[in-house]
């Protein structure tokens, strides 16, 4: 009688999304190993999923895409890796006094209007977008 049960169906992973030339990876951050994100510590398999972004051993940023701000973050970051180097440390420079006390816990409360929340967003992703540049030359130089 075994044969007549259904089988379950398993709950397929939606596969993950490559931007700027796989430089960014849209993906469901469950069932992702934490040791191949060792830029971050305190990773452990139930925590992972509350991560937005996490940088791999390679220099790929993976963004969770169970998070609402999903979209923004991979259309912000496809903006920062095309950059140069130059323009990010000018940008990065320039908006320092501007945004000195915005973190990304306060940025609805201190910054009013969406055009103003996304330059201060893009401002505080450009250390990332800098660590993941530095990251990604370290480990295709050593190849």
């Amino acid at each position: 009688m075994n044969f007549l049960k259904k089988k379950k169906e398993e709950k397929k992973k939606p596969e993950p999304i490559y931007k700027a030339n796989g430089k960014i990876v849209l993906v469901s951050f469950d069932g992702l190993n934490p040791l191949d994100f060792p830029y971050h510590t305190g990773l452990t398999v139930e925590n992972i999923g509350e991560q937005p972004r996490l940088l791999s051993f390679d220099g790929r940023m993976y963004i969770n895409q169970d998070m609402d701000t999903a979209d923004g973050l991979v259309v912000l970051f496809e903006i920062l890796v095309r950059e140069s180097q130059y323009t990010l440390d000018k940008w990065k420079k320039d908006n320092k006094r501007r945004f000195a006390n915005v973190t990304f816990s306060n940025l609805n409360e201190v910054i009013q209007g969406e055009n103003e929340r996304a330059c201060a967003l893009t401002y505080m992703l450009i250390p990332d977008e800098i660590a993941r540049r530095k990251v990604e030359k370290a480990y295709y130089s050593q190849k």
